[in-house]
């Protein structure tokens, strides 16, 4: 045997084949095909290997969906085939769904006005009974048949995401079957629909009865139908009413057996997508919070995106009774997100000082909040996360600073209390100061006060700083990654004082950094970007949008160097 023929090792054939089919699902689909050519030998391995084609994602951009030899493949592997992801498909890959008689999981994706729903539809019921998740993302307008047509024949599932454009129901309620095992459903229209359209939400919930997550957009329901879906559904923990859509995405496992005594009955998680309309039910809201209060851990609540005033007609429209959510009292209450309210101080401050239990705060676009806040924000020992952003116009930087500097003395005072380390690790949280690890602000916010009181909480992971105008910060800016030594990910957005020195001092002080993301920085360059690649070890992710000083070239040619993911946008 000579040199060569040594070098030259047929793995497939040699491994053991238990071996093999733990490499070749690790394959994508298009390099399994290419390997296929290679032999007879690998040909059979692989088409024998089952756990090779449990998965299968088909899309123009892996290359598999006009590939007729992988559409071939895929045939030949129906009966294996677990799990199914189409995006854009032709009526051959859903003539196909028909053969696909041990399908776990579908996510069907279509963005083209030719998709053909009759035949998805026909298709749809020859796989159903082995079919658990289904995810529909089609542009076109539902009706009462094809969700009835769902309903009848996948009664099996436990998950159902549906994207559609529109609906168009007759005026008789639908009449649905019971699916005994749906946890999570998920409903969107992409042109949203109001109640007056959609009137059959109440009978689809009635046809869910065990469900634990629900998320959706139908306008309005948020306040017509907080008291009938506990009534519907009693199980559901989860209630999501977003603009935007989750689907597949909020999939989680979830223990559907728990007994009442292992969990309360209530919900744990509530987001509501208000419109002009339903801001103008603030009591309504409270009392359905106040209901949930002993199990409630995860609270949003978005105001409409056009401001009550612009569209008043009467001074009777707008935010009403909001102030009743002074009485709101959760004790486990961990995550608040308040966009885009009209609620004051005084009622601010009792929320937070009645959910001691808080580790992430958000607010957005809330004008009538006052530095006073900042007082009950620092009674949270337990607050990890703060993000105060876009319009928050009623907080100063000196309300900022002054918060930055009560953390830095309750933690001082912590250490001269406790000097030994392994004590304060016992301590309850409820005993210690707070460790705010994960912070974003705006430029309304930041100046030089609040960027030095910043320096001092060295407990800080990440920082996210935007701005809309120029400030005189950048000594204190540079001087920031000497202190934050903690920094796990940092974003500079339109931020003008952020130059080379304070990229150079993060390469030298941030050992731990990971992800950086810069958009329109004027001052910061190609060196800057050469120091934090060359020192930082740790960086995994490099963003630069927008940066007229950073050049494509030496980004993508260092980064590649050193292994790291980049994304990059010029003007």
């Amino acid at each position: 045997m000579n040199l060569d023929q040594q070098h030259h090792v047929d793995f497939i054939s040699t491994l053991p084949f238990d071996l093999v089919g733990c490499i070749l699902p690790q394959l994508p689909k298009q390099q399994l095909m290419e390997c296929m050519t290679v032999s007879k030998t690998w040909r059979t391995q692989i088409l024998e290997c089952e756990e090779a084609w449990r998965e299968v994602d088909v899309s123009s951009s892996s290359g598999t969906l006009d590939d007729p030899k992988f559409f071939k493949v895929t045939q030949i592997q129906a009966k294996h085939i677990r799990r199914l992801e189409l995006l854009d498909p032709g009526d051959p890959w859903i003539k196909l769904l028909g053969d696909l008689k041990n399908l776990h999981t579908l996510l069907l994706k279509s963005t083209k006005s030719t998709f053909s729903t009759d035949l998805f539809m026909q298709n749809l019921t020859l796989i159903s009974p082995s079919l658990k998740k289904l995810q529909i993302s089609i542009r076109c307008t539902f009706n009462e048949e094809i969700l009835h047509t769902i309903w009848s024949t996948c009664t099996h599932l436990t998950h159902l995401a549906i994207f559609v454009s529109g609906w168009n129901g007759g005026s008789d309620p639908i009449d649905l079957p019971i699916l005994p095992n749906l946890i999570h459903l998920s409903l969107h229209f992409i042109n949203n629909v109001s109640p007056e359209i959609f009137r059959d939400l109440p009978t689809v919930l009635r046809a869910c009865p065990n469900l634990i997550y629900f998320d959706n957009n139908t306008e309005s329901y948020s306040i017509r139908m907080l008291d009938q879906i506990r009534h519907h559904c009693p199980n559901i923990q989860n209630l999501v009413w977003e603009q935007y859509p989750l689907g597949a995405k909020a999939w989680k496992p979830v223990n559907r057996y728990a007994t009442t005594s292992e969990q309360q009955q209530g919900f744990s998680t509530v987001a509501l997508w208000m419109n002009l309309s339903s801001i103008m039910h603030g009591d309504v809201i409270y009392q359905f919070l106040d209901n949930n209060k002993n199990t409630l851990e995860e609270l949003a609540i978005h105001g409409p995106t056009v401001s009550p005033r612009s569209n008043s007609s009467t001074q009777e429209e707008g935010f009403q009774n909001w102030y009743l959510f002074s009485g709101l009292a959760c004790q486990r209450l961990h995550t608040l997100s308040f966009k885009r309210l009209e609620i004051n101080t005084n009622t601010m401050i009792s929320i937070l000082r009645q959910c001691p239990s808080l580790r992430s705060v958000i607010f957005v676009s809330m004008p009538n909040l006052k530095d006073p806040v900042f007082d009950a924000l620092l009674d949270l020992n337990q607050l990890d996360t703060l993000h105060i952003t876009n319009g928050c116009s009623g907080l100063t930087p000196d309300g900022l600073a002054a918060f930055f500097f009560g953390i830095t003395e309750k933690a001082e005072d912590d250490v001269q209390q406790h000097p030994n380390n392994d004590i304060m690790t016992f301590l309850p949280a409820t005993k210690r100061a707070m460790t705010l690890k994960n912070v974003q602000f705006d430029g309304r916010l930041i100046n030089s006060k609040s960027i030095a009181a910043l320096s001092n909480v060295y407990s800080i992971e990440k920082l996210h700083f935007s701005a809309t105008r120029d400030f005189s910060i950048e000594k204190q800016l540079d001087i920031l990654p000497k202190k934050l030594v903690n920094l796990v990910e940092v974003k500079m957005f339109t931020i003008p004082a952020c130059s080379d020195v304070f990229l150079t001092n993060l390469s030298y002080y941030g050992k731990r950094l990971e992800r950086i993301e810069l958009l329109a920085l004027r001052q910061a360059s190609d060196e800057g970007v050469k120091q934090l690649v060359d020192n930082c070890k740790s960086l995994k992710y490099l963003a630069a949008r927008v940066c007229p000083m950073i050049s494509e070239e030496i980004v993508m040619d260092y980064a590649h160097q050193h292994n790291i993911c980049v994304r990059y946008a010029g003007a």
